[in-house]
């Protein structure tokens, strides 16, 4: 789901608690996509990346707010593009084995 998607989630929603329950219900799905797309390794907890997905929003928004200095986009992007790919099934060897 795009960035847009996201916003749109959550637009016309009233307080704070409606739309982060309501954000979080909707990474919650899409990491349960990417499991069931195979993307996402049946063991990740989906919990964790959606508390991992939001505190990384949150903690950035709040380096932002106090004008603190944040990555630049290309390290950034290469970083998090990492640790989504770590939550992939290991590939298996031809007999099956990791």
């Amino acid at each position: 789901m795009s960035g847009r998607g996201i916003l749109s989630v959550v637009d016309g929603l009233g307080t704070t608690d409606e739309v982060f329950a309501r954000v979080a219900e909707v990474l919650a799905e899409v990491v349960d996509d990417a499991r069931t797309a195979r993307a996402v390794d049946p063991t990740v907890d989906t919990g964790a990346v959606v508390a991992l997905s939001l505190s990384l929003a949150f903690g950035t928004a709040l380096l932002r707010s106090v004008g603190a200095p944040v990555p630049a986009r290309d390290g950034w992007d290469d970083l998090i593009g990492r640790l989504v790919a770590s939550t992939a099934p290991p590939e298996r060897d031809h007999d099956g084995t990791h």
